[in-house]
């Protein structure tokens, strides 16, 4: 799995600052991925649920992220989804639509990552850990032209 344009280098307290800041804990997967990479995007970008959703990747958020609208800090609350975050549901990323990306981040679904399309949650993965695997499992696929042209200007 490649992560290109990831976020500035970020450590696990600036992670615990973020955090408390929102009131919520981010599940330990995910919080690792922010150490490792913080965000950027993943190549291969998309997989098909097993409802038939497609969920494609454009962009995980980052902390600290030099375009305000990739920063989580500033975008973690959905713009489409308004009963999400005071579920402790936070946004993640978003597609190549700008369909929202959100994850849970307590209760028995804490993890679960979502695409929100029509104001409507549709479940992506169970974990951070399972999306990451789901969209690595795509890497032996036909790369779709998003996933092309990432890796053509990764090599300039």
């Amino acid at each position: 799995m490649n992560v290109y344009s990831p976020g500035p280098i970020t450590k696990p307290e600036r992670i615990t600052e973020f955090e408390k800041s929102i009131g919520l804990e981010l599940p330990e997967d995910y919080r690792a991925f922010l150490i490792k990479h913080n965000g950027g995007c993943p190549c291969p970008s998309s997989f098909e649920t097993e409802s038939g959703i497609v969920v494609s990747v454009t962009r995980l958020l980052s902390l600290g992220a030099p375009l305000s609208f990739d920063r989580l800090e500033t975008n973690y609350k959905s713009n489409a989804w308004s009963e999400g975050f005071v579920n402790g549901i936070i946004k993640i990323g978003y597609d190549p639509g700008g369909q929202e990306l959100m994850m849970a981040t307590s209760g028995t679904i804490k993890g679960s990552i979502y695409l929100i399309i029509d104001n409507d949650a549709h479940l992506a993965a169970k974990s951070f850990t399972e999306f990451m695997r789901r969209l690595e499992e795509q890497s032996g696929a036909e790369p779709n032209a998003y996933d092309q042209l990432l890796k053509r200007l990764q090599a300039r």
